[in-house]
Formats: C-alpha cells, sequence, structure tokens
C-alpha cells in the first residue's frame, strides 16, 4: 500500500505548480478546481484562467498576468521574460508571462529571490458587495 501511495504521489510532487502565493510576507496557500466545477468559470467560458480556493473558501482566477513592485523594472523582465503590459501605480507594475509560463510559479520564483518587493498572480474574483 505505502509503495502505490508513493507511485500515485510522486508525479505530483516532481511537476506539480505551486499553489501557493505570498500576501504581505506570508504564504497563502491554494486549491486547485477545475475549471468546469463552478458557474464563475462557465460565465466567464475562457479556458486560459486556472480556478482555485483560497485559505478563506474564496474563489479566485488566475491567468498569465502578475503585479509585481519593484525599483529594477527592466532587469526584471529580462530575467524572467516578462512583457509590460502597464504601470498601474509608483513602481508596481502588471506584467504578463510568455507562452505557457505559470504567474503564478513566476510570482513566487520573484518573490523568492527577493527581486521585487510585492509579487502576485492578477487575481480574477467574483466581484461582490462588502
Amino acid at each position: 500500500m505505502k509503495l502505490f501511495l508513493l507511485f500515485f504521489l510522486l508525479p505530483f510532487a516532481l511537476f506539480g505548480e505551486d499553489n501557493y502565493y505570498y500576501a504581505n510576507g506570508k504564504k497563502v496557500t491554494l486549491a486547485p478546481l477545475e475549471s468546469s466545477s463552478s458557474a464563475f468559470s462557465r460565465a466567464h467560458n475562457d479556458n486560459s484562467i486556472r480556478y482555485y480556493k483560497n485559505q478563506n473558501d474564496t474563489l479566485v482566477g488566475i491567468t498569465d498576468e502578475l503585479l509585481v513592485q519593484t525599483d529594477a523594472l527592466e532587469p526584471l523582465l529580462q530575467k524572467y521574460d516578462l512583457i509590460l503590459l502597464e504601470r498601474v501605480g509608483t513602481n508596481i507594475y502588471l506584467l504578463r508571462t510568455k507562452e505557457d509560463v505559470s504567474a503564478l510559479e513566476t510570482a513566487n520564483r520573484i518573490y523568492e529571490a527577493k527581486d521585487a518587493l510585492l509579487a502576485h498572480p492578477n487575481f480574477y474574483k467574483k466581484a461582490g458587495l462588502r
């Protein structure tokens, strides 16, 4: 039984995507969902969005976009092969990954390497009243 579990879980450990991001310097875990499992994803009908639930059970979508706060934009764009979409604030930029590169993994790599003060995916979230 233990051997079966090892072979079953090994591919996920070797090839699994990051299922976390950083907020206020702390790691926040995400639980991946199948895109067809929610009314939100069906309403948006966009296969390029990956859906997760965060620790607060909030549904969030992640595309190939990320938000980064940095004083050194050009080196960051080159190092991580990113495209500048828009400046959204003082040293805060909306960026896009190229091709099939995960924005979640890229944001984590940037933050963990201390290449930016802030780096996380540009989350899509269902709007609601506060």
